[in-house]
């Protein structure tokens, strides 16, 4: 076998981290985005909130450490 990582569960998790998060609602509708980076979420918030939306959640996009494990050894 070969050793493909070593360090924490969560610098694992960081290290497959896919992008962030983003949910508001506008309009009655409740939109769920998933974006590649913190200045894409920044440009997004700024323009949703200038329409109005409430901001429900931001948060990192994270695999599973199922999904993650998976997609480290299938590499």
């Amino acid at each position: 076998g070969e050793v493909v990582y070593q360090g924490t569960t969560h610098q694992f998790l960081d290290r497959v981290q896919q992008g962030y998060s983003l949910v508001y609602e506008l309009g009655g509708e409740k939109i769920v985005l998933t974006l590649p980076t913190i200045e894409d979420v920044q440009t997004e918030l700024k323009k949703v909130a200038g329409e109005g939306a409430v901001i429900l959640e931001m948060k990192p996009a994270r695999m599973s450490l199922e999904e993650a494990f998976v997609e480290v050894a299938l590499r």
